[in-house]
């Protein structure tokens, strides 16, 4: 979900989730997954993956069916194909962390209707948290 909202995710993401959901379908607590999904607001990112693995690469993963979700998956399946990556252009610091910026913001939409909270809500939780841990790292 981080690499989707930060950074963006390519096909491998969706056939490294396909292939590992087929292969480890029956070992997985699927209501405990669910309700940690729920808990930590992936639980739309979930859906729409499985939408995807379902509409384009044959799976039969569950999901609700609604018309929301599959636009939802639609448009992550067009931001996932419309992927520009800025780190092979030969760009300095400031014009790549300006581009990151960027970014943010032009894909503000991530972050309200997949996540369920708003950028705003995630900057100053970043935010807070560098600024008020007791012990920060890189």
């Amino acid at each position: 979900m981080t690499h989707f909202l930060y950074e963006r995710i390519h096909l491998r993401h969706v056939m490294d989730w396909a292939l590992f959901v087929s292969a480890e379908k029956d070992n997985i607590d699927w209501d405990d997954f669910n309700y940690w999904s729920r808990l930590m607001h992936y639980d739309r990112f979930v859906e729409c993956m499985n939408v995807i693995c379902n509409e384009r690469l044959g799976c039969s993963f569950p999901v609700t069916g609604s018309s929301a979700v599959k636009a939802l998956a639609g448009r992550v399946l067009d931001d996932i194909f419309t992927h520009d990556t800025l780190y092979n252009k030969g760009f300095g610091r400031f014009r790549i962390r300006w581009e990151l910026l960027r970014g943010l913001w032009n894909n503000r939409w991530k972050f309200t209707s997949v996540y369920q909270h708003s950028l705003t809500y995630v900057a100053g939780s970043l935010l807070k948290g560098v600024l008020l841990d007791r012990n920060p790292q890189l």
